[in-house]
This record gives structure tokens, C-alpha cells and sequence, in this order.
């Protein structure tokens, strides 16, 4: 081979190195720019999932724990998703009287708490249930009445096995400690008539519905209060006595209890009282 092939054979080699180089380089810059891109989509779909969790995060807290800031106040007339069907009374599998348990969120371990508030309604039930004996009953209420609705929630709910309630309730009874509510109150100004639902625990009302007099004695001033309850067989105790101690600017009307294993089937019951009262929805 003379010196001129041995030329342009080592040139054509050359050229084949250098395209291979090029294609390698270019290569190695189209992936850097796909990774570049897979990096920015990633922090954006992180940002969004962020940014919706803090969203959800404000409207859970505008709607029920009170702890809504100013930039997202809190619309208390809004009607919540959640409806009071009396058509759909809660179902305690015969779970009544001492020893009976609850899902441990009292009532709201697979939803949130009811929330019904409207623009024009004059009277309201507020109601605290533990294992849904008094909710029954609030629901009955307000089939007759057309009251709006609130439920209170503990900011610790209290635990399903009886005898656990039993012992901190007894504790926040002795020590005046009563739990603070996640419930944020609404204006309560509208309202003429506060039904107020609990159930009798140690022969008296239950401790939420005790923080929630003390906490709005001011505000329930000049109202009327129809208290209603259930019981384990042992009537209302001093309950009365107790909602007017706590509530001494209030008018006390004529107050409703039953047992709790006869809470579903008191419709009847619940309607004379009403009736009684006055208080019935015009039809």
C-alpha cells in the first residue's frame, strides 16, 4: 500500500471517530435536557399536590375546628355537605346503656360533623352524641322543626370502650376541666330557640355540652333553651338544674328525654313535645 492510500484511509477513520464523538455528545446533551424536564414536571406535580393538601387542609378548618385565619373566613351560613335524614337513623347494633361503645370519634369516625346553617331559620339544634342515641333524637327534631343544625365535636374525642369515657369524663367532671370543642360556633344572634341534645352522663349533661354553656353564656342570653337527652333508664337526673345554672340569662323551657334503646322509635313522643312547645314547622 503506498503512502496516499495509507492517507486516506487513516483520514476516513478519523472521520468515522470524530462522527461517532459527535453523536455521543449529542446524545448525552438530549438527555440532560429530558432529565432537566422530568425534574421541573416533578417539583410542579410536588407544588400543586402541596398546595391542594394545604387547600383541603383550610377548608377542613373553616368548616369545623374554629382555627380558620383571616384569609379564609369562614362562611357560617354555609349548609355542609352533610344532611339530617331522619329517613337514616344511626344504626347502634342494640349498643345501649352502660357499657356501650362508640367508633371512638363520637359519631364521626366515617364523615364530618353536621353542619346545617342557614340565612333564616330562628331556631337551631346543638347537639353532642357520643354513640348516636342523641343524634336519633336530633334528627327527629329537626324533621318537625326545620332547625338548623350543629354538632359539636371534642377537640379529643373521647374512646369507644365505655368504661375509658367514663373515667376521663369523671376526671374532667371532678376538676371543672371541661374538653375544649373543635366546634367553631357560629353567630347565634338569629336564633330565638336553641334545642340543645345530649346524653346524660353520672345523672347530668354531658361535659361538652357543660363547655359549650360556659363558653357561650354570653351569647345564649335572652334565648330559649329546650333541652333534649337520652338516658341509660335512669331519667334526666339534674340536668335542668345544671343548663340553668350554666345558662342563668336563659329562658329554660320544657325539657325531653328518653331511654336510649327507645330513642329511634320516639318520633311520636318527640312531636307532642314540640307540639307543646310551640315550636312545630307550619306545614
Amino acid at each position: 500500500m503506498n503512502k496516499e492510500n495509507m492517507k486516506r484511509m487513516m483520514f476516513s477513520k478519523y472521520n468515522i471517530a470524530l462522527a461517532i464523538l459527535l453523536l455521543l455528545i449529542l446524545a448525552s446533551c438530549s438527555n440532560s435536557s429530558d432529565e432537566e424536564n422530568l425534574d421541573s414536571s416533578a417539583d410542579e406535580d410536588s407544588a400543586d399536590s402541596l398546595n391542594t393538601n394545604d387547600s383541603n387542609d383550610d377548608a377542613y378548618s373553616a368548616g369545623f375546628d374554629g382555627t380558620a385565619d383571616s384569609d379564609n373566613p369562614v362562611d357560617d351560613t354555609a349548609e355542609s355537605d352533610d344532611t339530617v335524614d331522619f329517613g337514616k337513623p344511626t344504626d347502634n347494633d342494640n349498643n345501649y346503656g352502660r357499657g356501650a361503645v362508640s367508633d371512638g370519634a363520637d359519631t364521626n369516625a366515617d364523615g364530618e360533623p353536621i353542619r346545617m346553617l342557614t340565612e333564616d331559620a330562628d331556631s337551631i339544634i346543638i347537639y353532642f352524641s357520643r354513640g348516636g342515641n342523641t343524634e336519633n333524637v336530633a334528627q327527629q327534631v329537626e324533621s318537625f322543626t326545620g332547625a338548623d343544625v350543629l354538632e359539636l365535636q371534642v377537640e379529643n374525642p373521647y374512646p369507644s370502650d365505655y368504661e375509658d369515657t367514663v373515667d376521663r369524663a369523671d376526671e374532667e367532671r371532678e376538676s371543672g376541666d371541661f374538653p375544649a370543642l373543635a366546634t367553631k360556633i357560629p353567630d347565634l344572634s338569629q336564633y330565638d330557640t336553641i334545642f340543645l341534645g345530649h346524653p346524660i352522663w353520672s345523672m347530668t349533661i354531658a361535659n361538652p355540652i357543660a363547655r359549650f354553656l360556659e363558653d357561650n353564656n354570653e351569647e345564649l342570653s335572652g334565648k330559649s333553651i329546650a333541652a333534649f337527652s337520652t338516658n341509660a333508664g335512669y331519667g334526666d337526673g339534674s340536668s335542668v338544674d345544671r343548663i340553668s345554672e350554666l345558662s342563668s340569662g336563659s329562658i329554660i323551657l320544657e325539657n325531653y328525654t328518653v331511654q336510649d334503646e327507645e330513642a329511634m322509635d320516639s318520633q311520636d313522643d318527640v312531636e307532642a313535645w314540640l307540639e307543646r312547645l310551640g315550636v312545630l314547622e307550619e306545614e
